[in-house]
């Protein structure tokens, strides 16, 4: 005798709640995906920052050695802003026709990426050709060394108003003396809060100050990386005419 049996109702396909899960669950995944890229995107701009640097940092001990000693001259009317890059062109020294000649490496990715500037903004990708009517030329990279322009008188040893040296024979310490630096502009005063946002000026800005850091190209050529914290030492605050940055110079 033939037996009608009921069709088994299919229990493998999911319920609501799980696919909600699921989707829960793929979603927490790409965020941490999508976090851990965005890290290590950053850390190679960091590291290819830190190459820069690198590179400006020899060209600057090649140049001084071909010049008895003397970095690059800087415009006097930009001492306040050592991003400004007339020091590597024009009347100023040859170093971006003989020393470094690659428009690339006067520019940090991380800040390229932040802020695709035009020229008279800083880090302008159109250096080192200047535009008529343009004041300054700009580059991701703080330089500390050299002396004005205007000042042609034998050196004072005390610096150059940029927080740096005029010549190798100035510097008490090379290992822990900056000539160039990722920018970490603080502003007109220190700020007394360093949990407080960075300026805008900064290549490798974090959530506060203290998260925020940046690399420093040294005097004796080397290279590294420093986050900025809650109390940063004496001598990595240092001002250029009315401007605080972050580079080291040796304690007295």
């Amino acid at each position: 005798m033939n037996t009608y049996r009921k069709p088994s109702v299919n229990q493998s396909g999911f319920t609501l709640i799980e696919m909600l899960v699921v989707i829960a669950i793929i979603a927490l995944l790409i965020t941490m995906i999508s976090a851990a890229t965005g890290k290590a995107l950053e850390k190679s701009r960091r590291t290819a920052c830190a190459s820069n640097l690198h590179g400006l940092a020899q060209g600057l001990l090649v140049y001084a050695m071909d010049h008895n000693g003397y970095f690059p001259k800087y415009r006097p009317d930009s001492n306040a802003w050592p991003w400004a890059g007339e020091w590597a062109t024009e009347d100023y020294s040859t170093f971006y026709e003989n020393y470094i000649g690659d428009k690339r490496t006067y520019y940090c990715p991380s800040d390229l990426r932040i802020r695709p500037l035009s020229e008279g903004g800083r880090g302008a990708p159109y250096f080192p050709e200047k535009n008529p009517g343009d004041w300054r030329r700009n580059t991701s990279y703080n330089y500390f060394g050299g002396m004005s322009a205007w000042n042609n008188e034998a050196r004072d040893h005390t610096g150059n108003k940029r927080g740096g040296y005029q010549n190798l024979s100035d510097i008490p310490n090379a290992s822990s003396s900056t000539l160039i630096a990722d920018i970490m502009m603080l502003g007109k005063s220190i700020p007394s809060d360093f949990s407080a946002s960075p300026e805008k000026e900064w290549n490798h800005p974090g959530k506060t100050i203290a998260s925020s850091g940046g690399n420093l190209g040294y005097a004796d050529g080397h290279v590294a990386w420093v986050t900025v914290g809650n109390e940063p030492p004496d001598e990595y605050i240092n001002r250029s005419k009315s401007r605080y940055y972050i580079n080291q110079q040796p304690s007295e």
